[in-house]
């Protein structure tokens, strides 16, 4: 399914509609096994995931990248509803960035997810990081469908 991408000076914001019921959706962003099976760009050889999916629960992501070394991602969830949201507040080599990840029900067992960021590494980090959700989520579709 096609993505949206939409940029401002601070934000990035990507929405997208899959194919599959809220709930497994959901499931593949708390779970680590799912995580694991997902996240990361295309150059992400593998991905390590440490979750505990609650308010002041922690993540930890590690991502083998070809050609890159490994890349860790560690964060706190701040908001957690299950099944519509997820807000972590995550830290990537320093920086810190807010993430919040909104799940809508819709008909016919499709969800729609809406993706925002706010806070990156570096000026112009927008792109690379928009390639890498885009990456990311096409990966996710393929998991839901499996």
């Amino acid at each position: 399914m096609s993505i949206e991408i939409t940029k401002t000076d601070d934000t990035l914001t990507l929405v997208r509609t899959f194919d599959a019921p809220v709930e497994r959706v959901f499931a593949a962003w708390t779970t680590p096994a799912l995580v694991e099976q997902w996240w990361g760009c295309d150059q992400c050889e593998s991905v390590t995931a440490t979750i505990d999916a609650r308010v002041g629960g922690t993540f930890t992501t590690v991502m083998a990248i070809r050609g890159h070394g490994d890349h860790t991602s560690v964060g706190e969830y701040v908001e957690f509803e299950p099944n519509r949201r997820v807000k972590v507040r995550s830290d990537y080599e320093g920086n810190e960035m807010v993430v919040t990840v909104d799940f809508e029900s819709m008909d016919d067992d499709k969800t729609k997810v809406t993706l925002e960021q706010r806070g990156f590494p570096f000026p112009g980090a927008q792109d690379m990081i928009a390639a890498g959700f885009t990456h990311s989520l096409d990966k996710l579709e393929k998991t839901l469908a499996a």
